[in-house]
């Protein structure tokens, strides 16, 4: 392994001599722009250098894409000082090129998946081992200059995420949503032998099947309206029943007949729809645990009486313990986590508004799931 690490930095050191390359930069609403800029070169201490093989783009990249900014500051930001225009991405996997002085037990050409949070390590949640709910809590590629979506960029050490062998760098790019689908799980305390519904068709929800049947769930209940990801998750075989909310007027009734008449343990919502929601509630037995994963930014119309009478537990999700990217990785790589089929189509950094951003929102058949973009020149 020694040598094998040697002469990949070699390698790599040789290929990464300075220069310029390829990045896209989010500037402002529906204004990514690809551009040539200057290779990162200075690096703080605590820095690595990443060789970006691929990057994902993620539901969150779409919303500043089509409404930001929104979780990109709009000032510089209380942890990095970041403002844009920045490089978005945050679903992403390369090798390491370079390390800052104080970078220990990481070596010039280790393959790496990228957990994307910025903490502060300070404050009282991260003392706390909640660093996802740090005061100051950013994100590499949001929050922070350097993100996936370019041939290298910069990364905290702590930011890094071995990966295996076995695990593919295109498995790589999906990693981080596929963490938030395992966290989900986590939270929700859902165990062997429950009944989960699951209401959403996006990338997460499809996720989230494949997060619930590796748990060892019994039966799965699933929605999606569209006819891609209809077909997609029919095709995946893993719900016992799926819905089309709008065509299946009387699905709730169909879930609750198939329980006799108890319902689910568990609902997760992915879809932060005011009507998946509520469907949700519908479903959920007495004690059950309802699961907010679905982002939704507007308020919407529910019945607390319904959480009371029905003695509800509720869970909301915002990313991931920091250190669940291992757990989710151990599942690939044990073939109980098929993350690999959510990638619908693999596009080049020059293509990523045209076949990436655009294609996405025009996507109304859901043809689409998971676009991710190659690096390597």
């Amino acid at each position: 392994m020694a040598s094998y690490l040697r002469e990949r930095r070699f390698n790599i050191l040789f290929a990464y001599s300075g220069g310029n390359m390829k990045a896209a930069l989010w500037y402002g609403k529906h204004d990514l722009r690809i551009e040539e800029i200057q290779r990162p070169k200075k690096l703080a201490p605590e820095e690595v250098i990443v060789k970006v093989k691929f990057c994902g783009i993620c539901g969150s990249d779409l919303h500043e894409y089509t409404d930001g900014p929104q979780y990109i500051p709009k000032k510089p930001h209380p942890l990095t000082g970041t403002t844009s225009p920045l490089i978005l991405g945050h679903e992403f996997s390369g090798e390491i090129v370079e390390l800052g002085q104080d970078v220990k037990d990481w070596n010039v050409g280790e393959r790496v998946v990228i957990m994307p949070a910025l903490f502060c390590g300070k404050c009282y949640y991260c003392l706390r081992g909640l660093q996802h709910q740090c005061i100051a809590c950013g994100a590499s590629g949001l929050s922070w200059y350097w993100g996936g979506l370019s041939e290298y960029t910069i990364v905290k050490d702590y930011e890094l995420v071995r990966m295996p062998d076995a695990l593919t760098f295109e498995e790589g790019a999906v990693m981080e949503p596929a963490t938030v689908a395992v966290y989900s799980v986590d939270r929700g305390g859902v165990r062997l032998g429950d009944k989960v519904f699951i209401t959403g068709d996006g990338p997460i929800g499809c996720l989230m099947a494949m997060a619930v049947k590796a748990a060892g769930v019994s039966e799965l209940y699933m929605t999606a309206k569209r006819p891609g990801r209809f077909k997609f998750l029919k095709e995946l075989d893993i719900a016992t029943a799926l819905y089309n909310p709008f065509e299946d007027k009387d699905y709730k009734n169909r879930i609750l007949e198939a329980t006799n008449g108890i319902g689910v343990d568990v609902a997760i919502e992915c879809a932060g729809k005011e009507k998946s929601i509520n469907d949700c509630f519908d479903v959920l037995r007495r004690r059950g645990t309802y699961v907010q994963v679905g982002l939704n930014v507007g308020n919407v119309q529910v019945n607390p009486w319904l959480w009371a009478h029905k003695e509800l537990n509720m869970v909301g999700i915002w990313a991931y313990h920091v250190y669940d990217f291992s757990k989710a990785i151990d599942l690939v790589v044990a073939g109980k986590f098929p993350v690999k089929k959510v990638i619908t189509k693999i596009i080049k950094i020059n293509d990523v508004v045209t076949e990436g951003f655009d294609r996405l929102i025009a996507d109304k058949e859901g043809k689409e799931i998971k676009i991710i973009v190659s690096l390597d020149s």
